[in-house]
């Protein structure tokens, strides 16, 4: 298989959950690269682009560039929030676009967010949820949220606690 992960701190603790499996990463991370920089059983592939040193990552248009002949099977995206009204949303436009151009080129799409992201809406559109596959939550998600995963076939993953 190959994925994708983004820039997030969800992916890269998705990537020390992968390093002993044989895949092939696509990343436009430093730290996800780092990471698994040593895991033999991974092919690892870093897209390029303007360097952003405070979330350590590849953006602009040479990023998106890099981005155009892959197609990955499954990618991981975070996102600065997420509203039943508008969608899936960043406060920059530059992850935003890697985030969105990702969701047009992979077979399955997985937004990763926490408690906090739910329910407000940032600067920039990622996508709407016709573009996601499932949405992974580290706590139990209100009803209006199951709603819209009926309504668009999502799988929801969330921590139901114990």
């Amino acid at each position: 298989d190959s994925v994708f992960l983004d820039c997030s701190t969800t992916a890269l603790e998705i990537a020390k959950a992968l390093r002993g499996m044989r895949l092939t990463v696509l990343t436009n991370s430093m730290l996800v690269a780092n990471c698994l920089a040593e895991a033999e059983q991974i092919r690892l592939i870093v897209i390029g682009g303007v360097f952003q040193p405070q979330n350590r990552c590849f953006l602009g248009d040479a990023a998106l560039e890099a981005l155009t002949p892959y197609y990955v099977d499954a990618a991981f995206i975070s996102c600065r929030s997420l509203s039943l009204e508008h969608g899936v949303t960043d406060s920059g436009e530059e992850s935003a676009a890697v985030r969105r151009k990702i969701t047009e080129q992979a077979d399955r799409v997985y937004l990763a967010a926490d408690h906090t992201k739910f329910g407000k809406t940032s600067f920039v559109k990622i996508c709407g949820f016709q573009a996601l596959t499932g949405i992974v939550s580290a706590q139990p998600l209100p009803p209006a949220w199951h709603q819209l995963a009926r309504k668009y076939h999502l799988t929801l993953l969330e921590n139901k606690g114990t």
